[in-house]
């Protein structure tokens, strides 16, 4: 951000582009609150010299770096594809258990989310109570925003019954391995998945609920039979 000290705060006037994702915000004018924490200047080298390829860490040469890349790449839409099944085997099991949410459930979800994604830094960088009321508001009234929340919550539901129903147990090395699992794709070790369980009470609480989120889930897709369009036949 032009302008802008490291360490510092600085606010961002902008209109949003009209195919910006929330659809009543799209062409509006919006604000940006930006906080500086690191500038650094980039100096671009050869993409064949050895610094260069040593700096990526994939190959000693530039062949080498593109196998590794196009591996990576592979990888990664593979993961795209597990999740997008994931998601539609949890909206399939949502679909067969109706789940009547209450608004208020609804509207608490939402404010919980605000807050951890908006509302305490609005706090911290004392935003008046009326304009941390419309930035919530903006989230409440949001049908994109509701929709995402209570299908959330209606799959979350139907998975705590999944549970209850099947008796599955949550053991500590199991949580452990779980939480493991899922924070590896963010470049997370197995000891930062063991620290963070033991940080805080707060931090264990809720990563257990993750944990029985994560098992439910678990065997749900263990029941579930997947299978990819185009993929060979085992």
């Amino acid at each position: 951000a032009e302008g802008g000290k490291v360490g510092g705060s600085m606010q961002i006037a902008l209109d949003l582009p009209a195919d910006y994702p929330v659809e009543h915000l799209q062409g509006k004018p919006a604000r940006f609150l930006v906080d500086v924490v690191a500038a650094r200047q980039v100096t671009m080298l050869p993409e064949s010299s050895p610094e260069f390829l040593a700096k990526l860490g994939m190959g000693s040469t530039l062949e080498e770096v593109m196998d590794n890349l196009r591996e990576e790449l592979e990888d990664e839409l593979a993961a795209q594809l597990w999740v997008q099944a994931q998601d539609m085997v949890l909206d399939e099991l949502a679909r067969r258990a109706p789940v009547e949410l209450p608004q208020a459930l609804v509207d608490e979800e939402l404010r919980r989310r605000w807050v951890q994604a908006e509302g305490q830094a609005m706090l911290e960088h004392q935003f008046d109570v009326e304009e941390q009321q419309e930035a919530f508001q903006g989230w409440l009234t949001d049908p994109t925003t509701r929709a995402e929340v209570e299908r959330r919550l209606h799959i979350g539901i139907v998975l705590k019954a999944v549970t209850e129903a099947e008796k599955l147990q949550l053991t500590p090395e199991k949580l452990e391995e779980l939480i493991r699992d899922h924070v590896e794709p963010f470049g997370l070790s197995a000891q930062d998945a063991h620290a963070a369980l033991r940080e805080t009470p707060e931090t264990t609480r809720r990563l257990t609920e993750l944990g029985w989120y994560l098992l439910a889930v678990e065997h749900v897709m263990n029941k579930a039979k997947v299978t990819f369009e185009g993929a060979e036949q085992g």
